[in-house]
């Protein structure tokens, strides 16, 4: 048999004397149930507000149990145990809410230190990118230098850049590049050529027409960054054998360019613009002492 709390006796009970306070009302059949019920079901026990009642009534009664006394005073103990528990069961409401308050500034601190980690890794995932990203074109330059292959056009995007090509979007001010960097220039918009920064301006050499120096910062707009080609010589005879408008880099920092294979000169003479124009044998260029840095070499 399921056992029923005090709360569905008191239900039950109260369900009953209501059909039987009112028997007309209702069915024999109910009538019946409901005194099978109150004989049948335990009435619960008092609460303290009917233990108060069912007192009250004694003493207007004249008090015949004649325990009236005795009972209040375990009423009013009653009445103090709950009064007691009551009370402790605010101060867990209360601990239970301080804890809720603590447990949600935690997960804001912890949200908070996560926002923090995420953005951190979000920074090294960057800087990694960008490393990779230089990783890549340092590589692919020392492939190309250790191939041999040195730049006589710029290389935009894998694509050979000739003559009245447009100029790279992502290259800087000419203003802004260092003297002693070698670019590939379009002078006046009109012209692509090898160029080299100096103190005093560009040094320009052209396929056809020797060397322009001295040309300023708004005059040229570059292409794209020509590599200076990591060949060193030493040797005049080597020098000799470079093709005519080669250019290269002295080892007192001027640049120089071939003027002609052949000459009315025993040996290819070299032009530049420093100062006045002169021309030299390439046993005045270089030697052990003096090697010269290859800058630029026309297509074979």
């Amino acid at each position: 048999m399921t056992d029923i709390t005090d709360i569905q006796r008191r239900e039950v009970r109260n369900t009953a004397r209501t059909i039987l306070d009112k028997p007309y009302d209702h069915t024999a059949a109910a009538c019946e149930l409901a005194s099978f019920v109150l004989a049948t079901v335990d009435a619960p026990p008092r609460t303290l507000a009917e233990e108060l009642q069912y007192r009250a009534a004694l003493l207007d009664n004249g008090d015949p149990d004649g325990d009236t006394p005795q009972a209040l005073r375990d009423l009013a103990a009653r009445a103090a145990q709950m009064e007691h528990d009551l009370t402790e069961a605010r101060a867990e409401v209360e601990r239970e809410r301080d804890l809720g308050v603590a447990v949600g500034h935690e997960r804001d601190e912890v949200s908070e230190a996560l926002a923090v980690e995420r953005r951190r890794v979000e920074k090294i995932a960057a800087e990694r990118d960008e490393a990779r990203a230089e990783v890549e074109r340092v590589t692919a330059e020392r492939n190309r230098i250790a191939s041999g292959r040195y730049i006589t056009y710029a290389e935009v995007d894998g694509k050979t850049v000739q003559k009245g090509a447009e100029s790279n979007a992502e290259t800087p001010n000419p203003a802004d590049v260092k003297p002693g960097e070698a670019w590939v220039v379009n002078i006046d918009g009109a012209e692509i050529v090898p160029g080299f920064k100096t103190s005093v301006g560009w040094i320009c050499y052209r396929f056809f027409g020797g060397t322009t120096k001295a040309i300023g910062d708004e005059r040229i707009t570059l292409v794209s960054r020509l590599v200076p080609a990591p060949r060193v010589i030493t040797n005049p005879d080597e020098l000799d054998r470079l093709a005519a408008s080669s250019v290269i880099l002295s080892s007192d920092g001027d640049a120089w360019q071939k003027s002609s294979e052949t000459s009315l000169w025993a040996s290819p003479r070299w032009t530049t613009s420093d100062g006045e124009p002169s021309m030299w044998a390439s046993c005045r260029l270089c030697d052990e002492d003096h090697p010269v840095t290859v800058l630029w070499e026309p297509e074979a």
